[in-house]
Parts: C-alpha cells; sequence; structure tokens
C-alpha cells in the first residue's frame, strides 16, 4: 500500500445535496454533439475490499475502548541498536538519574456517559489514571495466531484476532503523570543499570545488545477499564513543527566535568547613616541584575526601608531641588557591607571599586521654554495661555458637554447629565424604525421626475403648486400607469407573477377547508379553517415563477422521462413527443407569461425607489426609533450640547443654513470664514476663553509652555543620564585593616567624581565604605555599583543536564504499533474504515464496456460520482471534522496505486464527486480500471484523522454516475 506523508492533490470542496429525479438542467446539456449516459450501481457485484494494512505506519496510536467489546492497545519498543550509536551511551563519565518516555495526546474520545465526570486534564491522577502503562514481556500478549512480537517492524502487515493481555503484575506497572498534554512514563528503574562496583556511575541497558539471558523489553498503554475512553496518541511517525510531537526519551543526568565555582562575597546592608542627607536606596538581591547598586538623591521618601528589590526608574520621582552641592564642595555615604566568607579572599583581603557610575545634572529650565523679561519669547511662566498648553475648553460654564445639565450648570456625576450621544431623535442620521420617502436618491416621487434623474421642482417645498406628470392615486410615490422619468424604481417582479408561499393574506381563502359550523356550505368569520399560507406548495392566489413545478403555461421540452431526446439515445422514451408534460422533463419556471423576471419590461434591480432599503439621502422624518417625534420625552433625544455652548461657526447670529430660522447670511462676515467669532460658542473652540468683565471665569489651562512639561518633569525627559569611568581601585586587608589605593586618577577629568575614601571594620561580618561625591555643577542624583573580585575556582564537579531524543542521526528508534481485532465485514454495507483496512468496490452496470470506447472525450464539467452516505446509522463514525476519500487501482502485485483523491469535510449527508478527468484516464489507458472503482479512506493526511471513523453508504440510495461526453 502506498502511504503518502503529505497530501498536494486537487482537492475538490463537496456538494450536500439531496437527489431527488431532479430535471436536468438545460443550461449544461444544451451544446452540439454532447452526450449523457447514466450508470447505475450493480448493487450484488459492488463489494468490500479487505486489504492488510501495515500496523505501525499509522500517524496515530490508540490505547482504550472502541465499544463494549473492543479493546485497542499501545505497544512500544526500543531499538537498541540504534539507541547504541547515541553519544551519551560512549561516555563514561554519566551518572543517569531518571529516564521518561514521553507521548503526546492528541485527543480522546468519550464512548459513554460514564466517563464524562472524569477530568482528564488533572495531572494528579490519584487512583484512577486514565491510562496504564506496564513493562512487560513477550508472553504477556495472547493472540490466536503464533506472533513473534520480538521480530515486528512498523512496515509489517498483521490482522491480530482475540488479542488478549494476561494478568499483568503490580513490579510490571510504571508510574506516569500528565503535563500540559503529554504522559511521561517513567522508565529509570528498567533503563538504568547500577554499577557492579559500587561506584558512583551507572549506565544505560538500551546502550547494549541483549544478551541470551535477557528478555526483549516493551511498554504497553491501556486505558483505565474503569473509564470508557479511548486515548489517542502521536506516533513515531507523526512529527510537527507546531504543537504535537512524535514519542520521545526525557532523559536527565549528571556529567562529571571540570567547571568554574564562582560567588559574590559581599552584600550591602541597611545601616542607620543612610538615613542622613542625602538620602540613599540599594539593592542587595543577589538574584537581581542590578545587585549592590546604590542609588543617591534629596528627593527619595524615606520610609524607614532604604533596600528596594530592582532598579530605580528616576522619572518615577519628582526632583524639586538639586543635592546640595556647590563648586569644589563633598559629600560622604557611610555604606554598611556584609562579607559573608572572609576566608574565600586571596591574601586575607579584598579590592573594592565603584562602576556602573551615572549621574543626572540638574538644570533649571532643560527645554529652555520659560518666559523672562530677558527671553520674552518663552511660553512657560508667562501668564498667557499658548497654542499648545494643555487646556480644558470647556467653555465660559467651565463644564464638560458630559457633564452639561442643559440649564447652563454643571452636575458632579456625569449620569445626571442630559448628554445622550446615543440618541437617535434629532441626530441628522437615519436610524432603523424611523419613517423615509423611498424614493431613490433624487429625492423625488415618479410624478415629478424630469427624465434626466432630478425633480421639476425643488420637492417638496416648492412643488404644492406644480402639475404632477402622472396620477399617484395612492400616494405610494408610484406613477399608476407604471411612468418612471428617471428610471430608478426597483422592481424585480414587474409581471408580478414570482411564488412566495403566502396565500395572499391570513384570512381564509378558498380552496382552504373549514369546519362548517353553521351547516350552511359556507366560510363563516369566526370557523376555523387549515390556512394553506406558507405551506410549502402553490396555493391559487399564489404566483407560479420560480416554485419548482411545471405549471399551465410554461414552456417545456417534450423529451420524456430520462430528459434526453430520441436522437441522442437513439430511441423514444415513454412520454417523448406526446403534447403533454411528464413529471422529470426540462421546463422553463417562468411562470404562464414564458418571462423570466430580468426579461420582463420594467425590470429594474438596481433602482433605489420603492426597494424598501433607506438610502442616503432620502427624506426621513428624525424622530428616533421609535418614530415619534412628539414623544415628549429627552431619553431618546440625542444630545451632545446640553448646554449650547458649543462652538459653531455660523456668525454672530449663531444661525446656519440648515437651521429652521434661518434667512440668509451675516452681513458682518462672520459666518462660514472658518475661525472663531464672538457669539459662536466657547466650548471646543480652541481658544482660551475668559469672561472679561469677572476674572475668576476662565478656561483652566497649564502654563507650562508649548512642551506641556514643567521644568520639574524637564528635568528627566530631557536630561540623560550622564557616564563616568570606574572609580579607583582599593585593597582592604582583612587582617590588619590596612587600606591601599591599588590604582588612581580614574574618574579626576570631569565635573563630577566619586571615590571610595576610607574602608573599616563595623564589626566582625560588617565593614564601612566611606565614599565621597564631589561636583562643581549641580545634580539631581547618582547611581553606581559596589563592585569586588568575585571568589572562583577550577573544580571537577557533577553537572546535571537534561535532554529529549526523539531520534538517533535522524533514524527512529522507537517502534510502536497500535493492537486490536480485525472485524468480520458487513456483507449487507459498503463502508469505509482506515483502521480495519476496509475499502469499497464500485461497480457499474455497463461501465466497463463504456470506458473500453477509446473515441470518447468526457466532459469534466459535468461527470458526477453521487455518494449518498447512511449518516444516522449507529455504526456511522466520523470523529473527524474532515477525511479524504483515495480512488486507488491495484495492479497485478496486489499493490495499491492512488488515483485520485476527494477532500470531504462538515460530515455532509451525500457526495458530488467530480470524476471525468479519472475516467478519461481509464480511457486513454493511463489507469487500469479493474472493472470498479476502488475507494478507501486516506489515513496518513495532515491533520491525522481519526483512524477508526467509519463511513457507510447508504443501501436504499445507491451511488449514481453520470457521465457528460463528445464521441
Amino acid at each position: 500500500m502506498n502511504f503518502r506523508y503529505l497530501y498536494i492533490p486537487f482537492f475538490f470542496f463537496l456538494f450536500s445535496c439531496d437527489f431527488n429525479e431532479e430535471a436536468i438542467p438545460v443550461a449544461d446539456i444544451n451544446q452540439d454533439e454532447l452526450k449523457y449516459k447514466k450508470f447505475e450501481l450493480n448493487t450484488s457485484e459492488s463489494i468490500l475490499y479487505d486489504k492488510i494494512i501495515p500496523m505501525g505506519k499509522s500517524h496515530l496510536l490508540y490505547s482504550g475502548f472502541l465499544n463494549d467489546s473492543s479493546e485497542v492497545f499501545s505497544l512500544f519498543k526500543i531499538d537498541r541498536e540504534i539507541f547504541a550509536n547515541y553519544d551519551l551511551c560512549a561516555n563514561d563519565s554519566i551518572s543517569y538519574n531518571s529516564i521518561y518516555m514521553v507521548i503526546d495526546l492528541i485527543n480522546d474520545y468519550q464512548l459513554d456517559e460514564s466517563s464524562s465526570d472524569f477530568n482528564n486534564s488533572n495531572n494528579n491522577f490519584g487512583d484512577s489514571p486514565s491510562i496504564l502503562a506496564y513493562w512487560i514481556n513477550h508472553d504477556d500478549i495472547i493472540g490466536s495466531q503464533n506472533i513473534d512480537i520480538k521480530e515486528w517492524t512498523e512496515s509489517d502487515s498483521i490482522y491480530f484476532h482475540d488479542i488478549s493481555i494476561s494478568s499483568l503484575s503490580s513490579d510490571k506497572k510504571l508510574f506516569l503523570e500528565k503535563y500540559q498534554g503529554k504522559f511521561y512514563i517513567r522508565l529509570s528503574d528498567k533503563i538504568i543499570s547500577e554499577s557492579e562496583d559500587d561506584s558512583i556511575f551507572n549506565s544505560l541497558n538500551i546502550c547494549h545488545d541483549i544478551s541470551d539471558s535477557d528478555e526483549e523489553k516493551f511498554i504497553l498503554i491501556k486505558s483505565n477499564p474503569s473509564l470508557k475512553l479511548l486515548h489517542e496518541f502521536a506516533s513515531s511517525n507523526y512529527t510537527s513543527d507546531y504543537s504535537n510531537t512524535e514519542p520521545y526519551l526525557n532523559i536527565v543526568y549528571n556529567e562529571f566535568e571540570e567547571t568554574t565555582i564562582a560567588s559574590n562575597k559581599i552584600m550591602l546592608s541597611d545601616y542607620s547613616s543612610y538615613q542622613n542627607s542625602p538620602n540613599i536606596l540599594f539593592i542587595s538581591d543577589s538574584l537581581s541584575s542590578n545587585f549592590n547598586n546604590i542609588f543617591v538623591s534629596n528627593s527619595f521618601i524615606q520610609n524607614g526601608n532604604n533596600q528596594i528589590n530592582d532598579s530605580l526608574i528616576w522619572s518615577d520621582y519628582n526632583f524639586d531641588t538639586s543635592i546640595n552641592l556647590n563648586n569644589d564642595s563633598t559629600i560622604n555615604l557611610s555604606i554598611k557591607v556584609d562579607l559573608v566568607n572572609l576566608q574565600n579572599f586571596q591574601d586575607s583581603g579584598i579590592t573594592l571599586w565603584l562602576d556602573n557610575i551615572k549621574y543626572i545634572e540638574f538644570i533649571a529650565d532643560p527645554n529652555g521654554d520659560n518666559w523672562s523679561e530677558d527671553a520674552t519669547e518663552g511660553t512657560e511662566g508667562n501668564n498667557l495661555w499658548d497654542a499648545g498648553e494643555y487646556l480644558e475648553d470647556f467653555g465660559l460654564d467651565l463644564c464638560k458637554d458630559t457633564f452639561e445639565d442643559g440649564q447652563g450648570g454643571c452636575v458632579v456625576d456625569s449620569t445626571f447629565s442630559i448628554y445622550n450621544i446615543l440618541g437617535t431623535e434629532n441626530n441628522n442620521i437615519w436610524d432603523d424604525g424611523e419613517s423615509y420617502y423611498d424614493y431613490g436618491t433624487d429625492m423625488c416621487p415618479d410624478s415629478y421626475e424630469d427624465e434626466a434623474g432630478g425633480c421639476i421642482c425643488d420637492y417638496p417645498d416648492l412643488c404644492v403648486d406644480v402639475a404632477t406628470i402622472c396620477d399617484d392615486s395612492d400616494n405610494d410615490g408610484i406613477c399608476d400607469d407604471g411612468t418612471d422619468k428617471n428610471y430608478d424604481n426597483y422592481n424585480i417582479d414587474p409581471s408580478e407573477d414570482n411564488w412566495f408561499d403566502i396565500n395572499l393574506n391570513n384570512e381564509y381563502d378558498a380552496p382552504e377547508l373549514f369546519e362548517d359550523i353553521n351547516n350552511n356550505n359556507e366560510y363563516d368569520i369566526g370557523e376555523p379553517f387549515n390556512d394553506l399560507d406558507s405551506n410549502g406548495i402553490r396555493n391559487p392566489g399564489e404566483g407560479m415563477e420560480g416554485n419548482n413545478k411545471w405549471d399551465e403555461g410554461e414552456i417545456y421540452l417534450d423529451i420524456g422521462l430520462d430528459g434526453l431526446e430520441s436522437q441522442l439515445i437513439g430511441y423514444q422514451d415513454e412520454g417523448e413527443a406526446n403534447g403533454e408534460y411528464d413529471e422529470g422533463e426540462p421546463f422553463f419556471d417562468t411562470g404562464s407569461d414564458k418571462l423570466n423576471n430580468e426579461d420582463e419590461p420594467g425590470w429594474n434591480i438596481e433602482g433605489l425607489q420603492n426597494n424598501s432599503s433607506y438610502q442616503f439621502g432620502e427624506i426621513f422624518n428624525d424622530c428616533g426609533i421609535d418614530a415619534d417625534c412628539n414623544d415628549n420625552n429627552i431619553l431618546d433625544d440625542y444630545i451632545i450640547d446640553p448646554n449650547s455652548d458649543n462652538w459653531s461657526d455660523c456668525g454672530s447670529d449663531r444661525l446656519c443654513p440648515n437651521d429652521l430660522y434661518y434667512l440668509n447670511s451675516d452681513e458682518d462676515g462672520t459666518e462660514l470664514n472658518g475661525q472663531w467669532d464672538v457669539n459662536e460658542g466657547t466650548e471646543l473652540n480652541n481658544l482660551h476663553d475668559k469672561d472679561f468683565n469677572d476674572d475668576n471665569l476662565a478656561e483652566y489651562y497649564e502654563d507650562y509652555g508649548t512642551d506641556q512639561l514643567s521644568d520639574q518633569s524637564e528635568q528627566l525627559y530631557s536630561t540623560q543620564k550622564i557616564n563616568i569611568s570606574t572609580s579607583d581601585t582599593t585593597f582592604f586587608n582583612t587582617q590588619n585593616e590596612e587600606f591601599i589605593y591599588v590604582s588612581s586618577d580614574s574618574n579626576n577629568n570631569g565635573p563630577v567624581k566619586i571615590e571610595i575614601q576610607d574602608i573599616g571594620f563595623l564589626d566582625i561580618n560588617n565593614i564601612t565604605l566611606n565614599v565621597k561625591i564631589s561636583s562643581n555643577i549641580p545634580i539631581l542624583g547618582m547611581e553606581f555599583r559596589l563592585n569586588h573580585n568575585i571568589y572562583s575556582n577550577e573544580v571537577y564537579d557533577w553537572i546535571q543536564k537534561e535532554r529529549n531524543v526523539a531520534k538517533i542521526d535522524s533514524d527512529k528508534y522507537i517502534s510502536d504499533i497500535s493492537m486490536y481485532n480485525d472485524i468480520t465485514s458487513d456483507p449487507d454495507k459498503l463502508y469505509f474504515n482506515s483502521a480495519y483496512g476496509i475499502s469499497s468496490l464500485l461497480k457499474f452496470d455497463s461501465l466497463s464496456f463504456f470506458l473500453n470506447n477509446k473515441n470518447i472525450v468526457i466532459n469534466e464539467n459535468n461527470s458526477l460520482l453521487k455518494i449518498y452516505l447512511d449518516n444516522n446509522n449507529s455504526n456511522f463514525i466520523l470523529e473527524s471534522n474532515q477525511y479524504v476519500l483515495n480512488f486507488e487501482e491495484i495492479d497485478e502485485e496486489n499493490i495499491e496505486k492512488n488515483l485520485f483523491s476527494y477532500y470531504v469535510q462538515n460530515n455532509p449527508d451525500s457526495l458530488v464527486i467530480p470524476l471525468g478527468s479519472l475516467l478519461q484516464k481509464y480511457i486513454n489507458n493511463e489507469a487500469n480500471f479493474s472493472n470498479g472503482l476502488l475507494i478507501g479512506l486516506e489515513s496518513n493526511q495532515y491533520p491525522p484523522i481519526f483512524n477508526f471513523n467509519n463511513i457507510i453508504l447508504d443501501s436504499l440510495k445507491s451511488p449514481v454516475l453520470e457521465v457528460f461526453y463528445f464521441e
């Protein structure tokens, strides 16, 4: 069998249909010389084809219950010959700690309600794990065949009968746990071999061949019998770059090798002198990358604890003043250091220095935007609002729209404001529910249209005294005589003959049956009747076009029940040329006018007038979704300026052209001039407004300049931290407390200098450092790290390592199979099942004879195989949301070859498969027909599908092959 690891066929999407003697579509068969032939399935000769499948080639493995009586097991074997090539096997300086085999759970299936309470995501299985793992021998597996499991390969094709697993003792059970969708099966005590000489070194027995006294061991996975679950795992043939992976060994081991041991031996400690100015913060957490960092500034707020956890963010603080330094002045910091282990330092001393040194210079006006008598162009502090400065542009009521009360006042809670941006009444936008004049974008009823896309008058106001061009008795905007000068009327059924499943009204209509309570042989109001409205069939009074039935007066082709003319097939069938319509003959469902809608005079699908849909520009009543303009309820009013103080460019009279009382434009030219003028409203005019009669009544702004930053904020937005070089290196002799400079003049050239000035013991475990900071410029703050020589030593030690091993030099060393009993095929059903190797061979009457005609050219567009599926059958199983059908041929050596693949999704009840290309291959001898179509399920597709899908064909509706061809 030819298994494909990646499918790249032409996939055709399915059609889900119910084929019931439908009339043949005229459009597809009305071609010169095109012939048609229908082939019926020969049910007696169509058979199930039972093929032997390679037991281990599937991408998926299974453990659990297929049904109440059938169980499946997963079996794994480690190939020692391949694993022996792994580099760990050649390393004798290794001590193994643990080994787990890891298998990936793809899915699990609940076969009955008893398993629904089981939480399979729980990592702690307790007494009820969902699967059980065992370390077994060959003899633990019993089958009706004499199968040598020791020698099996994944490419073997074997059927199992009556598999049973002998009683497995507790010592064969393996510990397992689940983590992040994977099962970890512990093999440590089964694979790690202790050394005979009690050495600390050990080895893996899978690195060596099996001795004569050893037995081949296997890992068996079965489901917990108390849980009716079927588990689906990734096999060694399934590799993915995304989520799931093949089984592998997780190996944790110690390797004896040379390594460097290093450690910090000093740690900053809290100290009372830190409370003195300037303030100090520090980090002593050895896990922090900023370990032993110190921060100095006057702006730190002391709360009794100087220690912080991680890096300090300077912009989180407000800086009012610089550190109190004048030119050439100094400050001294007393720093407490915990000596963790003195004896680890060479010569009983320790070398220290300061590095990562940075300072922030204090600048009075970092952005240079302050106003002064000498810098009048400055905008910060000029007591004027400048464009760009923060402004609360709320108008002289000093109230934002969302807080306005509609009476010139302001509320403290926005929920008490009448502001309503969601209102639909008077929002100048048509909302669903509002009435409108369905006249189209010309905004003109037919009676006033000018034939040029406009109106003969300004409708509606200036059309009152203008004579109409037609009568419109019902005032619906449509001329009674059908006149449509602008040709904008929407009309998809000019003849009004379309079928709609309504009987004209919801009242009694003959021939509806009624209960003659009054016994007068006629329907009286109030008597119950059988309402035929919406009954799925055409009733008297309903239209005929599009009712999918032939009606008197409609054109039909009098060519008989087979739907084909006699000259195409050589004989005349029943009903052909009898002058009457017979069920099954092609017809044109046009209604009695013999015209399709689009051919009827007046058809206009693009018209916008009378299309029952509002178009932008059509006149509407802006009364809100309740369509009531006189509801005296402001809850649905669109109100975005309750106090009416928003700026509108309508001039000094505040009347715009679309306002009700607008007469003409303002004489002073202030209307629509693009700039704010007096009386035009002050909110949102992008200007700072104030009452010149009341100095306290003015909009709030912040006089920080156009950068919108105060000098304090500018300090850290504009000024960067400045690096200076490492301090002098000093050596402190812990024996005689001597303090020695090792190097000097390290950072003397800059305006700021920092150095260790003195070191001494505070007590037996702690020393103090005096750090001197001098500067001839004002600074906001400083940060630095106290560093020292790290103790290190080269030693040999055990280093723990971990590996996940899936392949050895690209070769699989884990083989796996699913073991389950084969089934006895049901001869009364045709079906597909990849797990059991069941395909169906469909044989059609006369098809072989037809394909032997080498003069035939298949019309591929219309040649289809129709297959009906028995989805409601209790044995129909589809756990995957898609599957692939393979059309195969069998050569003389019984080897299957795929010819054509068809992609199916969404569990349809029937399939329409375009088979023209395959039929042409048979005719051209490019493929071996073998007297039938051999169809089976593809198992190894990506993503993998459930192997036990059981796709059953409907035995009451046989497959049909319809072929259109030229000869």
